[in-house]
């Protein structure tokens, strides 16, 4: 279920960067208080899977990606940190950047760090086409469904989150209140992955 890039495809509009490898179609997001460590459930997740830390600091965060970084590998999971300003130096295979922080960063910046995987969060259509613009080489689009991490939220809904994978230009994510039921729909709606925290969880 790996998806391939190709330069034929415009994700990597950055001279000089590393060839990408590919967009996993399985990631674990991180949370303070329901996954704070993902290294009891690293080796049940599917190869070439992917985790995304996230801590209210950044160096909590790089903490954590060189605390798990060699199991994560021995199970073929790659490791990314989300962070909201670029670091001095990437502690991680990969970044992640939340919406509102893709204004602090630039192609340069991903020369300098040369991630293995760039991903990026949007919420709307119009954060898709800025995460495209970066150059980040995929979009995690939420919340598809209502999902208890944003309880509240208005959810996209499957047909507009279709919608949106149909002109994004780049492999899109789902991410928010995805769980086993309904994967085959997103996958069927254009989804290149699906991202999550319950999803992973043991029921």
């Amino acid at each position: 279920m790996q998806r391939t890039l190709t330069a034929s495809q415009g994700q990597d509009n950055r001279p000089e960067a590393p060839a990408r490898a590919f967009v996993p179609s399985w990631l674990v997001m991180t949370d303070e208080q329901r996954l704070a460590d993902p290294s009891p459930i690293l080796p049940y997740l599917p190869p070439h899977s992917a985790v995304i830390i996230r801590r209210r600091e950044i160096g909590d965060s790089e903490d954590m990606a060189r605390q798990i970084m060699a199991r994560a590998h021995l199970h073929g999971v790659n490791v990314l940190i989300s962070a909201s300003r670029p670091p001095d130096r990437l502690e991680a295979d990969g970044v992640h950047i939340p919406e509102q922080a893709m204004r602090h960063w630039s192609a340069s910046d991903f020369r300098r760090l040369r991630p293995a995987l760039v991903t990026a969060s949007a919420h709307s259509e119009r954060a898709v086409t800025c995460a495209r613009k970066l150059g980040v080489d995929a979009v995690l689009l939420s919340p598809v469904f209502p999902t208890q991490s944003h309880d509240g939220t208005y959810a996209l809904g499957i047909m507009r989150f279709a919608g949106i994978c149909r002109r994004a230009g780049l492999p899109v994510i789902a991410l928010g209140g995805v769980s086993g039921h309904r994967l085959r729909r997103v996958f069927r709606a254009g989804a290149a992955g699906v991202a999550g925290i319950g999803l992973f969880l043991p029921s």
